[in-house]
């Protein structure tokens, strides 16, 4: 949860003029194709510009319209702060100016894991682990509710 405060905190600087915005650089690759008779995805693969592993997947519906994206990244700046985390990748999905976070995985998450995550948030089934955005200069800050 501290990391997403963090990277909120991150976002609200940058969109407040204090701190460079480092353009991402990657290139999507798609992967493959996650068959699923009710919500076919694709999965996509960043590649850096030197080619090599860019440590992000996300998982796309296949669709005709804009698709929501369900991001699986490694999180860099849970390493920065805890050394034991070097390995830790961190699954959210934004959409409308507010990212949700909705599971962490050491290492790389297996795609039928992801997957299944993707159909539960899509579904509502899968509730996220915390949320936030960045609205001018407030960083709006969601826990999830008592069950």
């Amino acid at each position: 949860m501290m990391t997403a405060v963090m990277a909120a905190g991150a976002r609200a600087a940058a969109s407040a003029g204090k701190a460079e915005v480092v353009p991402d650089t990657a290139t999507w690759c798609m992967e493959g194709v996650v068959r699923d008779p009710a919500r076919p995805m694709l999965l996509w693969r960043a590649v850096g510009e030197d080619g090599a592993d860019a440590h992000r997947d996300r998982l796309t519906l296949a669709s005709d319209e804009g698709p929501p994206i369900l991001l699986s990244a490694g999180d860099d700046l849970a390493a920065m702060i805890d050394k034991k985390a070097v390995n830790r990748w961190t699954i959210s999905l934004t959409s409308g100016g507010r990212t949700r976070v909705f599971a962490y995985f050491t290492g790389r998450p297996p795609v039928d894991q992801l997957s299944s995550l993707f159909s539960g948030i899509v579904t509502g089934a899968a509730k996220a682990l915390i949320g936030y955005g960045v609205n001018g200069r407030n960083i709006n800050i969601e826990t999830p509710g008592k069950p």
